[in-house]
């Protein structure tokens, strides 16, 4: 299924990111807001998102890998084939200058599995 939305970012105190992410989702409105910042007492990336179709805040926990360019999140959720707590795994890899790449997988029988992808691109002003 494809969607088209819009987001917007921005920096709290330089020490928190806030995306915000408009769309719509199944034929409702959908908004979403993720945030992510830098523990240091953990030295990990933490955050959260929370949207209007879920009940539910992920915590997400994470580091970026030796390139810097692919921040990997873990969190828990519930699964929606089980409703039954799962892990999850976030990824957002840095594609250029003016895009980014959003992935997002459910542990599936000890296995990861990747079930949507959001292509980010800056809109030309």
């Amino acid at each position: 299924m494809k969607i088209k939305g819009q987001a917007s970012g921005r920096s709290l105190g330089g020490f928190w990111n806030v995306l915000e992410n408009r769309g719509e989702f199944m034929g409702a409105p959908f908004t979403g807001i993720m945030t992510l910042g830098y523990d240091a007492e953990k030295k990990k990336y933490v955050g959260n998102w929370v949207d209007s179709m879920n009940p539910f805040q992920w915590k997400y926990e994470g580091t970026v890998d030796a390139s810097g360019r692919i921040l990997t999140l873990d969190s828990e959720g519930m699964c929606p084939k089980t409703g039954k707590m799962s892990k999850f795994q976030q990824k957002i890899e840095i594609a250029g200058k003016d895009s980014w790449i959003f992935t997002s997988a459910m542990e599936d029988n000890g296995k990861m599995t990747q079930f949507m992808k959001i292509v980010y691109s800056r809109k030309a002003s």
